[in-house]
């Protein structure tokens, strides 16, 4: 799938109608979209090396292995903290919604809103490491009751969610694999006043180059959409020109109310080794986890 892939020098100096900056869940979507129109071109910037065909990324029960390896993970960390002592500290990608949104979740999500085609499929995993169902008798002895109706909106007690895992495969189905690839395949800038996007300059090599565009779908995730609008001189002027960019439009909120928060986890159990349950500790090894997933 590599090979589809384009290189260099179909990219450079070369003119698009749309180029998508960010090869994300939401860059890949409209890219495709973008790319069932015969007659447009679509181009898509994404940083790093391809990772098809990667069984870490394609097996569901590895995710933990792409967390905190710099070859999958950004790893973006804060400033220094001053309650952390003087340290940075990494940056979750997961944010609470804003106070003033909390109240219309209810209307964000019921049963006719859960959508039952499009290419990501969405399961339940017949998987289980036989402990769910003790977690759940356990903890409505003390009032956290099972929650059946999760997919409502109502994401309080305990559940077991949907997966977006490919029941035929049994691999992590995404946006690159259902989106991307077909586009690949062949199956399927805004202004404001005088300020428009012409083109995207990116690093590749060592090197910086061009691409020329019509319009430019920025869709770089929380941390870099706002980078780059800065660098392109869209932002506040306070912060911007001390640093010698120039101002093309004076935008004071771009990169500014991020709301964070701190999420812990260091809980640790001791199983009886009778109940035949499965732990993230057996699928570290190779051998047990093809056991199990043959038995699967």
């Amino acid at each position: 799938m590599a090979s589809k892939l384009a290189d260099i020098q179909d990219i450079v100096d070369k003119t698009f109608d749309y180029v998508v900056v960010g090869g994300g869940t939401a860059g890949c979507v409209v890219a495709s979209r973008l790319a069932e129109d015969p007659d447009v071109t679509v181009a898509v910037l994404e940083a790093g090396p391809p990772q098809f065909g990667d069984s870490i990324i394609e097996d569901p029960a590895a995710f933990m292995k792409l967390m905190l390896d710099p070859k999958y993970d950004h790893m973006y960390t804060t400033t220094p903290q001053l309650r952390a002592g003087d340290q940075p500290v990494l940056w979750s990608r997961f944010f609470p919604p804003p106070k003033n949104e909390l109240s219309e979740f209810e209307t964000f999500h019921d049963s006719e809103s859960v959508g039952y085609d499009g290419p990501v499929p969405l399961i339940f995993s017949r998987d289980s490491s036989g402990a769910e169902a003790l977690w759940q008798k356990s903890l409505a002895k003390y009032g956290v009751e099972v929650n059946t109706a999760n997919l409502d909106g109502n994401a309080t007690g305990t559940f077991k969610t949907v997966s977006n895992i490919n029941p035929e495969t049994r691999q992590r189905a995404h946006s690159a694999t259902t989106y991307l690839i077909p586009a690949l395949t062949g199956q399927t800038s805004q202004s404001d006043g005088d300020v428009a996007a012409s083109g995207v300059e990116f690093e590749h090599g060592g090197r910086v180059y061009t691409v020329f565009v019509k319009e430019v779908v920025l869709s770089a995730g929380a941390i870099k959409s706002p980078h780059i609008l800065e660098l392109s001189g869209i932002g506040d002027r306070k912060i911007l020109e001390p640093l010698g960019i120039e101002v093309k439009i004076d935008l004071p909120g771009v990169g500014a109310n991020v709301q964070d928060h701190v999420s812990m986890g260091f809980n640790r159990w001791k199983l009886k080794e009778d109940q035949n349950i499965v732990t993230s500790g057996m699928l570290q090894d190779p051998a047990q986890a093809e056991k199990l997933r043959i038995a699967l």
